[in-house]
C-alpha cells in the first residue's frame, strides 16, 4: 500500500512520473521488485552488489542517494539500460529500507540534480521507509496493584489447653 501512495507523491511534489524499486534476490543480485509496477523489461536485470560502476549497488554501499546523469561515458551499462527501458536521460537512487528488513534501492526517473539532498525529499522518504516498517508489539504491562486499605487482623484464637477448667 506505501508503493503507490509514494508514486503518487513523486508525482506530486517531484514531477516524477517513472520510477521502479529494486532489492536483493536470493542470489544477492539487484532485481526489480514487484511492490511497484515497472516499466516492461526491468525484470529481466540483475546487478551484482558488487559492481562499483553502477549507482544502484553504490547507493546501497553508501547507504545514499547516488545520481546517474545519464549519457557518461563511464557509466555502467545496466544504469544506461535502466533509463532506456524507464524512457528517462537519468536517474536518482535512493537507498530504501524494506517492510521485510532488507535495503532496496527506489529509482527515481529524471530526478532533478542535487534532490536527493533536498529537505523535502529526505522527508518523503523517512515517511516511506516509516510506513514501510512492521508494527512493533510493545510488551504490555502488568496491571497496577489495587491499593486500598490493609485487611483487618483476625483476633487470635485461644487453644483448647489455655481454657482448662483449674482444679
Amino acid at each position: 500500500q506505501a508503493f503507490p501512495l509514494l508514486q503518487d507523491a513523486l508525482r506530486a511534489l517531484f514531477g516524477i512520473e517513472r520510477a521502479a524499486l529494486f532489492a536483493p534476490g536470493a542470489d544477492g543480485g539487484l532485481r526489480v521488485t514487484p511492490l511497484m509496477p515497472a516499466a516492461d523489461g526491468l525484470a529481466a536485470l540483475v546487478i551484482p552488489p558488487d559492481d562499483g560502476l553502477s549507482a544502484l549497488p553504490r547507493a546501497l554501499a553508501r547507504r545514499a542517494p547516488q545520481q546517474f546523469p545519464g549519457g557518461t561515458e563511464d557509466a555502467a551499462l545496466v544504469d544506461a539500460q535502466i533509463a532506456r527501458l524507464l524512457g528517462v536521460s537519468g536517474f536518482l537512487c535512493q537507498p530504501l529500507a524494506l517492510h521485510d528488513g532488507r535495503a532496496g534501492v527506489l529509482v527515481a526517473g529524471d530526478a532533478l540534480p542535487g534532490l536527493g539532498t533536498a529537505a523535502l525529499w529526505r522527508f518523503t522518504v523517512a515517511e516511506c521507509a516509516e510506513a514501510l516498517m512492521p508494527a512493533v508489539m510493545l510488551p504490555v504491562a502488568a496491571p497496577a496493584p489495587v491499593v486500598g486499605p490493609a485487611p483487618a487482623a483476625a483476633p487470635p484464637v485461644a487453644a483448647a489447653a489455655d481454657k482448662a477448667p483449674a482444679s
